[in-house]
Order: C-alpha cells, then sequence, then structure tokens
C-alpha cells in the first residue's frame, strides 16, 4: 500500500481519480461519498491510500497555527484499517509539526472508530459530535 499526500494537486489528476472511483463503485455509499469529498477539497491536503493504483481510502485536512483539523475521511471497505492508516498518517504529520490537538466534527456514526484510535470526545453529548487528539 502506498500513501501520497497532496496540496493543490493537478486537477487533471484529481479528475481522474474522481472519475475512476465513479465508474466502479455507488458514489451514494457513505465511504466512496466521503473520499469523493476529500478528493474534492481543493483547499486542504489530501492524503490517498492506493494499493496497485486502486484507491482504498482518503482524507482531507487543515493546518493552523496551533492545530490540524480534518474535513473529510472516508474508506472503500471498513474494518480493513484503511481508515486507521489515514489518520495515523495525520497524527504523525501533527507530531512533525507540533501542531496538536487533531480535531474533526462528526455526524456520530464513527464515534466508536475514533474512540479506538485514541480521540476523545469535546464536546459532551451533542451532535455533531467533536474530537481531538492531543499529543
Amino acid at each position: 500500500m502506498i500513501l501520497k499526500t497532496y496540496k493543490n494537486f493537478n486537477s487533471k489528476i484529481r479528475n481522474k481519480l474522481i472519475d475512476r472511483l465513479k465508474a466502479k463503485y455507488d458514489k451514494n455509499e457513505s465511504g466512496v461519498s466521503g473520499i469523493l469529498s476529500a478528493l474534492s477539497d481543493f483547499n486542504n491536503y489530501v492524503i490517498v491510500l492506493f494499493n496497485n493504483f486502486e484507491i482504498l481510502g482518503a482524507v482531507s485536512y487543515y493546518i493552523k497555527k496551533n492545530y490540524i483539523g480534518i474535513d473529510h475521511i472516508g474508506v472503500i471497505k471498513q474494518r480493513c484499517g484503511y481508515g486507521t492508516i489515514l489518520m495515523n498518517e495525520v497524527f504523525n504529520i501533527a507530531k512533525q509539526l507540533d501542531r496538536y490537538p487533531v480535531s474533526l466534527i462528526t455526524n456520530g456514526y464513527s464515534n466508536e472508530f475514533y474512540e479506538k484510535l485514541g480521540m476523545k470526545r469535546s464536546n459532551g453529548n451533542k451532535i455533531p459530535a467533536s474530537y481531538e487528539m492531543t499529543g
């Protein structure tokens, strides 16, 4: 598996990746929808996980002065470790840049996933849920 990070990457490449995903998968599936949202996030960094030129997942994030925020994450297949690989890469970047916390807001469907990664809920039981990982 290969991780590739993009910032303002070539729209031609981005469009090819998006077209390839739409041709192969139902764009309304939650994982595919998350990947498409990450790839369409033109203003942020995007990490894409590939295996044999097939996209397995993607995460988009932005870097601020004191933290890293995650906008979108999606994987082709859940419970295969793809999301963990992507999130761990963002955590590593945060560590290298000394940018903690890593934060995100979720609709609540992935709470268990974020908690398994060691992220803590930062807004009680409110929906949408807000999670943070501190260094």
